[in-house]
């Protein structure tokens, strides 16, 4: 890893919460095993700790992560991407992620996508539907990555997960 990509790393891993530093390295990690032109579906922005390290990865894999949410701080995640040098690979769409609206966003820019990256509500209801959507997104070999599935306040979300994958026999779990 170059000296910069460490920087920027860094960086990011410092300016995360303490719930968040392991997903940084994670996502990052993941995505440099991608093509380039990697396309990145993020559903739950907050305040961006999982989003910096994707678009960093964007950045290095010239690609694109199209984030949903009903973001309330887009200027200062803004701010952070520029520090990283990676606004550009980054488009966000204000909307709820079950929204038509947001849908229909996703369907004028991409067809598909190598990873869907997933981390709302952590409601039953919600995270099922989000799955039986965006699941038509994904590539063959491309990942869905559910944030809090392993937390003990986040059985709704493994639930949720479960009757998916019992729904979906062309999907696999890895809890690697």
């Amino acid at each position: 890893m170059e000296d910069k990509t460490f920087e920027e790393l860094k960086y990011i891993y410092n300016i995360a919460g303490e719930g968040e530093k392991y997903y940084i390295l994670i996502l990052f990690d993941l995505c440099r095993h991608f093509p380039m032109n990697l396309k990145i579906i993020e559903l739950g922005t907050g305040v961006g700790s999982t989003l910096l390290p994707l678009a960093l990865a964007c950045k290095y894999r010239k690609g694109k992560v199209y984030t949903i949410d009903l973001i309330r701080n887009e200027t200062l995640i803004r701010e952070k991407l520029k520090t990283i040098g990676a606004e550009e690979y980054v488009e966000f769409f204000t909307r709820n992620d079950i929204s038509q609206e947001s849908i229909n966003f996703l369907l004028s820019h991409e067809q598909t996508f190598n990873l869907i990256f997933i981390d709302t509500s952590h409601d039953y209801y919600q995270t099922l539907f989000e799955l039986r959507i965006y699941s038509e997104f994904i590539i063959k070999d491309g990942y869905i990555v559910l944030h809090d599935t392993k937390r003990e306040n986040s059985y709704r979300v493994r639930k949720a997960m479960e009757k998916f994958l019992e729904e979906n026999k062309n999907f696999v779990l890895s809890m690697d």
